[in-house]
């Protein structure tokens, strides 16, 4: 571990490439997971970053999204939950929202023209609380309001979405609090 490494303070994928990374391998490594229908993936992925001997804020970053992965995966499990967008309500619900974001490009190949539209909303309003989450509340705020307007033009399309309406209220009104779903 370097000294640079040493002085992160914050966990800031904007801006930090190895948080970044980290941020991404983790959350592909949780679609692996969802498609296969084993945890090994993940916990893998997280077991190998912690033994790397990471900065504080890696690792806790690292073992939060492990104890909401775990969480997560279980529910979507236990249950059976196949549908993505079943799968996408946990996902949100567990505050997982750059997942959320993996999960819905997943999607985008197989959706029509107007599914895609709708599933760009939703990447949209995902990304207003990966903006939150960072501390980027201004770019969350321009995101919101561009949110809105396309989750409200693709309603019809989002109808297995819960509380849509509430989420759309609460970006409308730059209530940056993510709603459940």
């Amino acid at each position: 571990m370097d000294d640079a490494n040493m002085k992160i303070a914050k966990f800031d994928p904007f801006s930090d490439r190895l948080a970044r990374d980290t941020r991404n391998e983790l959350s592909h490594a949780l679609m692996h997971s969802l498609e296969e229908s084993d945890s090994a993936y993940f916990r893998q992925a997280c077991s190998d970053m912690l033994g790397e001997h990471l900065a504080p804020v890696y690792a806790e970053y690292i073992e939060d999204r492990l104890a909401r992965y775990e969480e997560a995966f279980s529910e979507i499990e236990c249950n059976e939950i196949k549908d993505p967008f079943a799968r996408m309500v946990i996902l949100w619900n567990a505050e997982l929202f750059f997942e959320v974001h993996d999960l819905i490009e997943s999607l985008w190949n197989a959706g029509s023209e107007g599914m895609r539209q709708a599933l760009k909303a939703l990447i949209k309003a995902a990304a207003v609380f990966i903006h939150v989450e960072n501390g980027h509340k201004e770019v969350a705020s321009r995101l919101a309001r561009k949110a809105v307007s396309s989750l409200n033009k693709n309603k019809p399309m989002l109808a297995k979405v819960p509380n849509l309406d509430l989420l759309i209220e609460r970006l409308e009104k730059l209530d940056l609090v993510p709603p459940k779903l």
